[in-house]
């Protein structure tokens, strides 16, 4: 009988795995491309993962020109995290961005991200949209 407890907890770990799928979500592979394809950005690699201790979260890293000043910065950094945001409902995030020497950990802690871009949307969608519109990169 010792051995139902550990059994319970892995079928409650696959259940809570299964309620944080990508229902009216933007597809993973899509955010990682949009967030690559934004000025600025090097290089994205990040992966969805769920474990017991941080729950569901996005983790990898994301490459920022060094060059960037600090408003354009702050601009792309703005529009990762509104991307993210359309992606799955995460609790925390293992994300870190990578500008020359200095790294920012824990990006994307979309908290209070409904208060600047409302609900997250109920349904599929192929595609992130963004309301954050950055200046040309080298243009500040």
């Amino acid at each position: 009988m010792r051995s139902r407890p550990a059994v319970w907890a892995v079928a409650v770990a696959f259940a809570l795995a299964a309620c944080t799928g990508s229902v009216g979500s933007v597809p993973d592979d899509v955010l990682v491309a949009q967030i690559g394809d934004l000025p600025g950005v090097t290089s994205a690699s990040l992966d969805f993962s769920t474990d017991p201790t941080y729950g569901p979260h996005y983790d990898g890293e994301i490459v920022l020109d060094p060059d960037l000043t600090p408003d354009e910065f702050d601009c792309v950094a703005t529009q990762i995290v509104e991307i993210l945001w359309q992606g799955r409902y995460v609790q925390t995030s293992s994300v870190t961005l990578v500008s020359g020497e200095n790294r920012f950990p824990g990006i994307g802690g979309l908290g209070k991200s409904s208060q600047r871009w409302g609900p997250r949307s109920s349904k599929p969608r192929p595609s992130a949209t963004l309301s954050t519109e950055c200046p040309p990169i080298g243009s500040t």
